[in-house]
């Protein structure tokens, strides 16, 4: 196998990436700096990927010694979605929430939204008011002590001007800030909603390969759909407005369109972006009311308790936010929804 390795060691599980050159591994690294581990010697890594290089440039993936896929190295970066699924697919202990998590005085502040919605602007923000960073994406609660969990990848923050969401890479040990370490309670949660009282309009986006970009487009409603195939990639996306009409994540969207081994990745971009120019306004919400609206932002839908007994993981919510302040945002001027942010938490901490 590939002689370079790169290891980590993530809510208890020791990956292992290899590959022959060490530009495979890099970007991978910067995401997960603060990950990184000593490999024991005398323990078999949890999840063990190495990249292998052939003649071409061609490039074959490996999963714990059995090969998983061919791709482009040009393609590298599309595998690393893969990488974090198997990660949630062997930490069936959590849960992973879409949000962006500090903490303080031994309880975590969470920001969950859609994206665009200005979750890692106000993590900064708490953070800079003395939090400490905890992650901008992932909120990872475990089962047994309903606590939420350290998960410091690297910073994504949105340039603000590229139409599919692409994001520069911060790592966090340029933030200059506090980490967490250990777990802690969820104290106060704040459900980004920058529309408020109306439905906000999505894309579903659907990656693939290009020479089923046709055949997936095809099975699509007419009209509306619209297709990027990215030079010097042998990925592309088809992308159509959704509307509620299909399931849009993970192997659900495969099995509804009967497109199980064309479809590689799915992702559901709400939109609009913030309109940080208006007046912020809060409503603090019941747990019974937060619970499905949170649940909605969870990450992995490939998870047991959703796929097997979504009922109970809708009452697994609820109990996490038993004793949590819940509240409902729209985001508005910087400078005040950072103030309102702050009286949300000093409120979260009155019984």
């Amino acid at each position: 196998m590939p002689g370079i390795e790169k290891c980590y060691h993530i809510l208890g599980l020791d990956l292992v990436l290899r590959a022959d050159r060490d530009k495979f591994l890099r970007e991978f690294d910067l995401d997960f700096a603060a990950f990184a581990a000593v490999q024991h010697k005398n323990r078999k890594p949890n999840l063990d990927f190495a990249f292998r290089e052939k003649l071409g440039g061609a490039v074959d993936v490996y999963l714990n010694g059995v090969f998983r896929e061919e791709i482009s190295f040009s393609d590298i970066p599309y595998f690393y979605p893969m990488v974090l699924r198997e990660i949630f697919k062997a930490c069936e202990e959590f849960l992973f929430f879409h949000g962006g998590v500090s903490a303080r005085e031994g309880a975590a502040l969470i920001i969950s939204g859609p994206p665009g919605s200005g979750k890692t602007t106000l993590t900064m923000k708490a953070v800079r008011s003395g939090f400490s960073f905890f992650s901008d994406e992932f909120c990872p609660v475990e089962f047994e002590i309903n606590h939420v969990h350290p998960f410091p990848r690297a910073l994504r923050v949105a340039s603000g001007t590229d139409p599919h969401g692409k994001k520069t890479v911060r790592p966090v040990a340029s933030l200059g800030r506090p980490v967490g370490r250990k777990p802690v309670r969820p104290r106060c949660l704040i459900l980004l909603d920058p529309v408020f009282t109306t439905e906000p309009r999505a894309e579903l986006i659907i990656r693939t390969r290009k020479e089923w970009i046709d055949e997936v487009a095809k099975r699509l409603p007419e009209g509306s759909t619209r297709v990027e195939r990215y030079p010097g990639s042998s990925y592309g996306e088809v992308i159509l407005p959704y509307s509620g009409d299909i399931v849009a994540q993970g192997r659900l969207v495969r099995k509804v369109l009967g497109l199980r081994d064309l479809i590689l990745e799915t992702a559901l971009s709400e939109l609009p972006a913030v309109d940080f120019s208006n007046p912020p306004r809060l409503e603090r919400l019941t747990p019974a009311k937060a619970a499905p609206l949170w649940l909605s932002h969870i990450y992995d839908r490939s998870h047991p308790v959703l796929t097997e007994k979504p009922g109970s993981a809708l009452f697994h919510t609820a109990g996490i936010l038993r004793n949590t302040a819940c509240f409902r945002m729209v985001p508005g001027e910087l400078n005040e929804t950072g103030k309102l942010l702050l009286s949300a938490w000093k409120e979260s901490g009155i019984r």
